[in-house]
């Protein structure tokens, strides 16, 4: 098998089809104590490689949503979802904190605000590839009692920490670098916000848009 995905994932635009059939082969996983450990073992595997996994930076590179799609899918099958919190494997705080949203990290004061300010890198920038982060993060967050207080706990720690002196209206951070090809925030010119928020929501309605 190690061959098969090391082939599949050298080809990043065209690995789709391969984390799709084996996503499928989880799904139809027997009852039976051998096909169970083996899913284990792969799960295992790939939980400890998600952290060096390949961003993705390209809509046409499949590898890290068919990997994060892959290990929903094991976790539902095994219900595993104890393995993502900070005392296991840790893949709620991972998927927080450097696929979705690694500029929590500069907030939080994990990294120096002048480091900050060269561009926090995001794992998952594209829309596929953040969804699939988003569902397995929802998934483990929902089912297990110690991941959705891990979740509540990052966002605690983000919005109502001493540290964070956010006390003008006005709050431009100098971290996080522009996204490459997804939605950014519109610059408030003045008591412009609401006008903002209606020409992102026109924005968003494909026929106006058009």
């Amino acid at each position: 098998a190690a061959p098969v995905r090391a082939a599949a994932e050298s080809v990043p635009t065209q690995c789709g089809e391969y984390f799709q059939l084996v996503t499928r082969l989880v799904q139809g996983l027997s009852a039976g104590a051998v096909e169970r450990a083996l899913a284990g073992m792969v799960l295992a595997a790939e939980v400890s490689a998600l952290p060096l996994a390949p961003a993705a930076n390209d809509e046409a590179d499949l590898r890290l949503e068919g990997r994060l799609r892959l290990i929903l899918t094991l976790v539902q099958v095994l219900d595993c979802r104890w393995m993502g919190s900070k005392a296991n494997a840790g893949v709620v705080g991972l998927l927080i904190t450097d696929f979705l949203f690694p500029e929590a990290r500069v907030v939080a004061g994990e990294v120096p605000l002048a480091l900050g300010q060269w561009g926090v890198k995001v794992r998952c920038h594209t829309r596929r590839s953040r969804q699939a982060a988003f569902e397995l993060l929802a998934d483990l967050a929902t089912h297990c009692p110690a991941n959705m207080q891990e979740v509540v706990g990052h966002l605690l720690r983000l919005h109502y920490s001493d540290h964070l002196e956010m006390r003008e209206w006005e709050h431009l951070p100098a971290y996080s670098a522009r996204p490459t090809g997804g939605y950014v925030g519109l610059k408030n010119a003045g008591a412009t916000c609401y006008m903002n928020s209606v020409f992102q929501q026109l924005y968003m309605q494909p026929l106006i848009r058009k």
